[in-house]
C-alpha cells in the first residue's frame, strides 16, 4: 500500500468515526429530548389532576359552608319561635294574676272616688242652696274629682259612674246659675235631680259589690 492509499484510508477511517460519533451524538440527543418529553407530559398530566382536585375540593368545602349557614339560619329561626313562644306563655301567666288584681284594685278605687266624689256633692248642694261665696270653688274642686274619675277609667263600669257623676256636675252647674238668677224654682228642680242621679248611682254601684261578692 502505497502512502496515498494509506492516507486515503486513514481519511475515510476518520469519517467512519466521525460519523459513527455524530450517530451516537444524534441518539443521545434524541433519546433526553423523549426523555424530556415523557417528563413534561407526566408532570402537565399531574398538574391537571392537583388542579381538578383542588377544583372538587374547592366546590365541595363552597358546598359545606353553604349547607353549615342553612343548618345556622334554620336553628337560629327555631330558637327565636321558641323564645317567642315561651314569652308568650310567660305573658300569658304573668297576665292572668294582674288582670285578677286589676279588677278589684278599680272596685276601690270607683268606691273611694265615690265617697269623695259624694261628700263634694253634698258640699256644693249646701254652698247652693246657702248662696254661698265659695260655692264656685267648691264646684270646680267637686269637677276635678270628676274629671280625674274620667281619665282614670278603665273599665266600662267606671265609665258609665263618671258619666254619671258629669250629670251630676251640669245638674249642680243649671242649680248655681239658677241660684245667681233668683229662681229657686229651677234651682229647687235641679237639687231634685242631683238627688235622684245620686240614688241611681248608689244602687249600681251597690248592685256591682255585690254581683263581685256572689262570684
Amino acid at each position: 500500500m502505497n502512502r496515498s492509499d494509506r492516507e486515503r484510508y486513514e481519511e475515510e477511517k476518520r469519517q467512519q468515526q466521525y460519523y459513527d460519533e455524530e450517530r451516537k451524538r444524534q441518539a443521545y440527543l434524541e433519546e433526553e429530548e423523549r426523555k424530556r418529553s415523557y417528563y413534561n407530559d407526566r408532570d402537565y398530566r399531574r398538574e391537571q389532576e392537583l388542579y381538578e382536585e383542588n377544583r372538587k375540593n374547592k366546590r365541595s368545602k363552597r358546598g359545606l359552608s353553604f349547607l353549615v349557614v342553612i343548618l345556622l339560619i334554620v336553628a337560629m329561626v327555631f330558637a327565636f319561635k321558641s323564645c317567642s313562644n315561651n314569652n308568650t306563655e310567660q305573658s300569658n301567666v304573668s297576665d292572668s294574676p294582674s288582670q285578677q288584681q286589676q279588677q278589684p284594685n278599680n272596685e276601690q278605687y270607683v268606691e273611694q272616688k265615690d265617697n269623695d266624689i259624694q261628700s263634694k256633692i253634698e258640699d256644693t248642694k249646701s254652698s247652693i242652696e246657702n248662696s254661698n261665696e265659695d260655692t264656685q270653688s267648691t264646684l270646680q274642686s267637686l269637677k276635678d274629682e270628676v274629671n280625674s274619675l274620667k281619665q282614670n277609667a278603665s273599665n266600662e263600669k267606671t265609665e258609665k259612674v263618671a258619666n254619671d257623676y258629669q250629670d251630676t256636675v251640669n245638674q249642680l252647674d243649671e242649680a248655681n246659675t239658677a241660684k245667681q238668677n233668683g229662681d229657686d224654682s229651677k234651682v229647687k228642680e235641679e237639687l231634685n235631680k242631683v238627688n235622684s242621679k245620686l240614688d241611681d248611682i248608689k244602687d249600681k254601684i251597690s248592685g256591682w259589690f255585690s254581683k263581685d261578692e256572689e262570684n
